[in-house]
């Protein structure tokens, strides 16, 4: 394992959504095995090769995403995309957890659409989720430590992926995502992010607060606290080949998710909610009779 020594230094975007482009001159490439460890000796960020229970999950993984483009539409066949970052659209699909959303009229913890649509491949994520947080404790132990102590009280264990202290998670299909922090996650809970990719460049993991960027091999393991610390991603280029793409499926805990009592009691006040709905709207067709 590589040990890669990092000082921290204040960085924030020049412009709203900016995109990662050339990397700038001085940035040290990560490729492999490393640990980024900071001048206190904490390790703050790790890159790790799938050992050989991941590897066949993640190459099972990667297979089943990329042969089923209707993965990526939603029930009515449109293109499921984003613009969770002010605007920038890109293929995604969230599992997991779906935390209560005021503006989406979500006032309740549910699971996911994607693991209604796709169990199996819903059940796959957890079963990596486990071992994501298994090497994140062998790798960082302090920073794994200090996420449980943050997110375990927090969050009942229905909303967590098995034992693993994260609630939900998305996959990105190959995004070139601009810096951006993950500002919904829990503060100081460490995420984990798999990559699987195949006949294609490009794609790093550039975190310009410690100079670094992390080539993000393919069946690789990105770990950092991605609530803090700025990142984006490198444009990518592309093979002329069907087979090219590059998956990175990020694990966090959320915070809306703090909120959220055990499964059965949420669906009580969902079907509640429902039902006042249904009350409130029928009053109002009454009334405007």
């Amino acid at each position: 394992m590589q040990i890669v020594e990092v000082d921290r230094v204040e960085w924030s975007p020049d412009e709203k959504n900016q995109r990662v482009g050339e990397l700038p001159e001085g940035v040290r490439l990560i490729d492999g095995d490393a640990v980024l460890v900071n001048e206190e000796r904490e390790t703050v960020a790790a890159q790790v090769i799938a050992g050989p229970e991941s590897s066949g999950r993640l190459a099972w993984f990667g297979r089943e995403m990329h042969k089923r483009p209707k993965i990526w539409h939603d029930d009515r066949h449109t293109a499921n995309a984003s613009s969770r970052l002010s605007g920038v659209l890109y293929p995604n699909r969230t599992f997991g957890t779906a935390a209560p959303s005021a503006l989406r009229r979500r006032f309740w913890c549910s699971p996911a659409t994607f693991d209604q649509q796709q169990p199996k491949i819903a059940s796959e994520l957890r079963n990596l989720a486990v071992l994501a947080w298994e090497t994140c404790q062998k790798v960082m132990p302090e920073a794994a430590e200090d996420t449980a102590e943050t997110v375990y009280p927090k969050i009942h264990d229905d909303w967590l992926l098995f034992d693993a202290p994260w609630t939900s998670g998305i996959i990105n299909k190959t995004a070139a995502l601009p810096y951006h922090r993950d500002s919904g996650n829990i503060k100081g809970a460490v995420s984990a992010m798999w990559v699987v990719r195949s006949r294609i460049k490009g794609g790093y993991l550039h975190i310009p607060e410690y100079n670094v960027a992390f080539t993000c091999p393919n069946k690789s393991l990105i770990m950092f606290d991605g609530q803090s610390l700025w990142h984006g991603v490198t444009p990518f280029d592309i093979e002329n080949h069907p087979d090219a793409f590059r998956f990175s499926v990020v694990y966090y805990a959320k915070t809306g998710c703090q909120k959220c009592g055990p499964a059965h009691s949420e669906a009580e006040r969902a079907q509640l909610k429902r039902t006042e709905e249904h009350e409130t709207h029928r009053d109002e067709v009454i009334e405007n009779r």
